[in-house]
């Protein structure tokens, strides 16, 4: 274990180059789409529908959805996720297949080692010259560990990438990238904890660094607020309800300036993100 949190600080120390989004906000309830092998690590069923809309100036409004169903039986996580983006004329659908081996000890922390397996196609819209399509396979593995305080974990993603359609005139390539997370929950008595956390990442071809830091304050269990930064930069606010132990709805904001807060030439996004999410536990 010492190895694997070494592993771990090296990446949340890494080579600053510049700057990248995380591709998914509020990711600590849909970490399963990064990482393959936290599929079924926390509950016996995991359902999430998350649905993101972006206000920007003076472009067409981008849209994201993405659902996600993962499981455990025995040893053994699996899940399965769906992912649509529309960004200007460009547009992506992605399924991901993802499965994982739990190694579970005497105090019943766990420590997982995953993989996936994903479609992708991009569909790049030009009014004027017609629609250019790229078909693609590739692959992503983790390693993950839960306690009942920690959840921490590194996983490669994009690897392997094979091109099926060829197209001459659009080729698209996604970029291999190096993710990890981490979140640690402090009890301060019965009712409240506070969950800071982070998701961090490198681009490897770019070798562009990204990160996102998370705080949120959790009570009995049913209400949840959280402050977001982001190096985008971005920053954020959240808050999410659970109720009859099994559902939970969550909302965040986000205010995102590509530029730079500080810059005269700022280009100002407004993200808005609403997620819909069913757990039941062992």
């Amino acid at each position: 274990m010492k190895c694997f949190f070494t592993l771990f600080l090296i990446l949340s120390t890494g080579v600053v180059c510049g700057q990248q989004s995380v591709e998914i906000p509020l990711y600590w309830n849909s970490i399963s789409a990064i990482n393959p092998a936290t599929s079924g690590l926390q509950y016996k069923h995991e359902g999430l529908i998350h649905l993101r809309l972006n206000r920007p100036e003076g472009l067409a409004s981008p849209f994201g959805l993405l659902g996600i169903y993962n499981t455990h039986f025995n040893q053994h996580g699996a899940g399965i996720t769906y992912r649509y983006d529309r960004i200007g004329y460009n547009k992506s659908y992605r399924l991901k297949g993802s499965y994982n081996y739990q190694l579970v000890f005497n105090d019943d922390s766990k420590l997982s080692f995953g993989g996936a397996m994903h479609f992708q196609n991009h569909l790049f819209e030009i009014p004027s010259e017609g629609d250019f399509t790229d078909i693609s396979m590739n692959m992503d593995v983790g390693i993950a560990y839960l306690s009942k305080k920690i959840l921490a974990g590194l996983a490669l993603n994009q690897i392997g990438i094979i091109d099926i359609t060829k197209e001459p005139t659009f080729n698209y390539q996604p970029s291999p990238r190096l993710y990890g997370h981490f979140r640690y929950l402090f009890n301060l008595g019965p009712s409240v904890e506070i969950i800071p956390q982070t998701l961090m990442g490198c681009d490897l071809i770019d070798v562009s660094f990204f990160s996102e830091f998370n705080l949120n304050v959790a009570y009995n269990n049913m209400i949840n607020f959280g402050l977001v930064y982001r190096t985008f930069p971005a920053i954020g606010a959240n808050i999410s309800w659970t109720f009859l132990d099994t559902y939970s709805i969550a909302y965040q904001y986000e205010y995102i300036d590509y530029m730079g807060f500080s810059n005269q030439n700022s280009i100002i996004h407004q993200n808005h993100i609403i997620q819909v999410i069913m757990r039941i536990p062992d």
